[in-house]
Parts: C-alpha cells; structure tokens; sequence
C-alpha cells in the first residue's frame, strides 16, 4: 500500500481556470498564455495587484470547480492506498477554512485526518508527491510527479503526469 500525498490548487482543483474566469468577469480580460507563462507574465500591474489580492479571500478557493476525474479518481485511490491532500495553505492563512469547506463538499468520502495544511513539503512522509510545483520536491524524500499544467509545460522533471487518467493508471 503507497502512501500518497496530493496537492490541491491546479492538481485536484481547477485553480488556473478558477482565475481565467474571475479576470474575465472582473475585468473582461482573457489572457491568452502560452507554456510556461505564468499571470504575472501576461497581465499589467494593476491586474495582476487585483488578481493577487483575490487569492488572498477565501471565496476563491471555495468557488473552484474540481479538475476533470479528479474526485473519481481519488475515491479508487484511496481503496488501495494512503492518500492525503497536502495544501501549502500557509501561503494563504485566509484559505484554511475554504479548503477544508471545498474538500467536504467535493470530496465527502475523505476523511478530514488525512489532509495536510502545510508550508513546506519535506516535511510530509510518503512513497509519492503529485504536485505543479517543482520546488516542492526539494528535501521530499519520495518520489516527487509532477502534475502537468500550463505554468510547469517547460519544467524538465523526469516523471511527469498529464490528468487525472494518468494518476489512475499509474502503478504506485
């Protein structure tokens, strides 16, 4: 049995159309990004100021919608593993209570002590790390996926998952 930890913003929830959505309502601004752009590469100061001020209410962690096969996917997962949901929330102290409201609401089949509000990954014990952020693999002692999204297509990392099928059909 694979112990599994999991990040959540742009892995189980749809944080990067999360935001699309919100600039196109807000500011009637859809940016077009290519691979490896990130928001702040493609919107002016004021957007971005804006934009970076909304991460930090609550409202937008609970409105995300959850990456296609994502909740199904977890649910087979979990039959056979340890899985854990790891959230590097202290970025964002004002997303503990959202996070933890969305997974109930997505994801009523977890159990509550099996998710991880952290900081720095290293600390979290287990065989893998899926996550869209390189930088969290350092000092992790498993095996670090990464989770592929438009802001990580020109990171080089060894193994790379595209969705949620293939965290399903990968051999823990």
């Amino acid at each position: 049995m694979a112990r599994i930890a999991i990040d959540m913003d742009h892995v189980i929830a749809d944080a990067h159309n999360g935001l699309l959505d919100w600039l196109e309502r807000s500011y009637s601004v859809k940016p077009s990004m290519t691979p490896g752009q990130r928001f702040r590469d493609v919107l002016n100061a004021d957007q971005y100021a804006a934009l970076s001020a909304r991460l930090e209410t609550a409202e937008f962690f609970f409105n995300l919608k959850p990456l296609e096969s994502s909740i199904e996917t977890l649910e087979l997962l979990q039959r056979n593993h340890e899985v854990f949901i790891t959230t590097a929330a202290m970025f964002v102290p004002n997303s503990f209570g959202a996070k933890y409201e969305w997974i109930k609401k997505y994801l009523p089949f977890f159990e509550p002590k099996r998710i991880v509000f952290c900081g720095d990954k290293s600390i979290i014990s287990a065989d893998y790390l899926i996550d869209d952020h390189i930088h969290n693999f350092e000092n992790f002692e498993g095996r670090g996926l990464l989770f592929s999204a438009l802001h990580n297509e020109l990171d080089s990392w060894p193994d790379r998952l595209s969705d949620w099928n293939d965290i399903g059909n990968f051999n823990f």
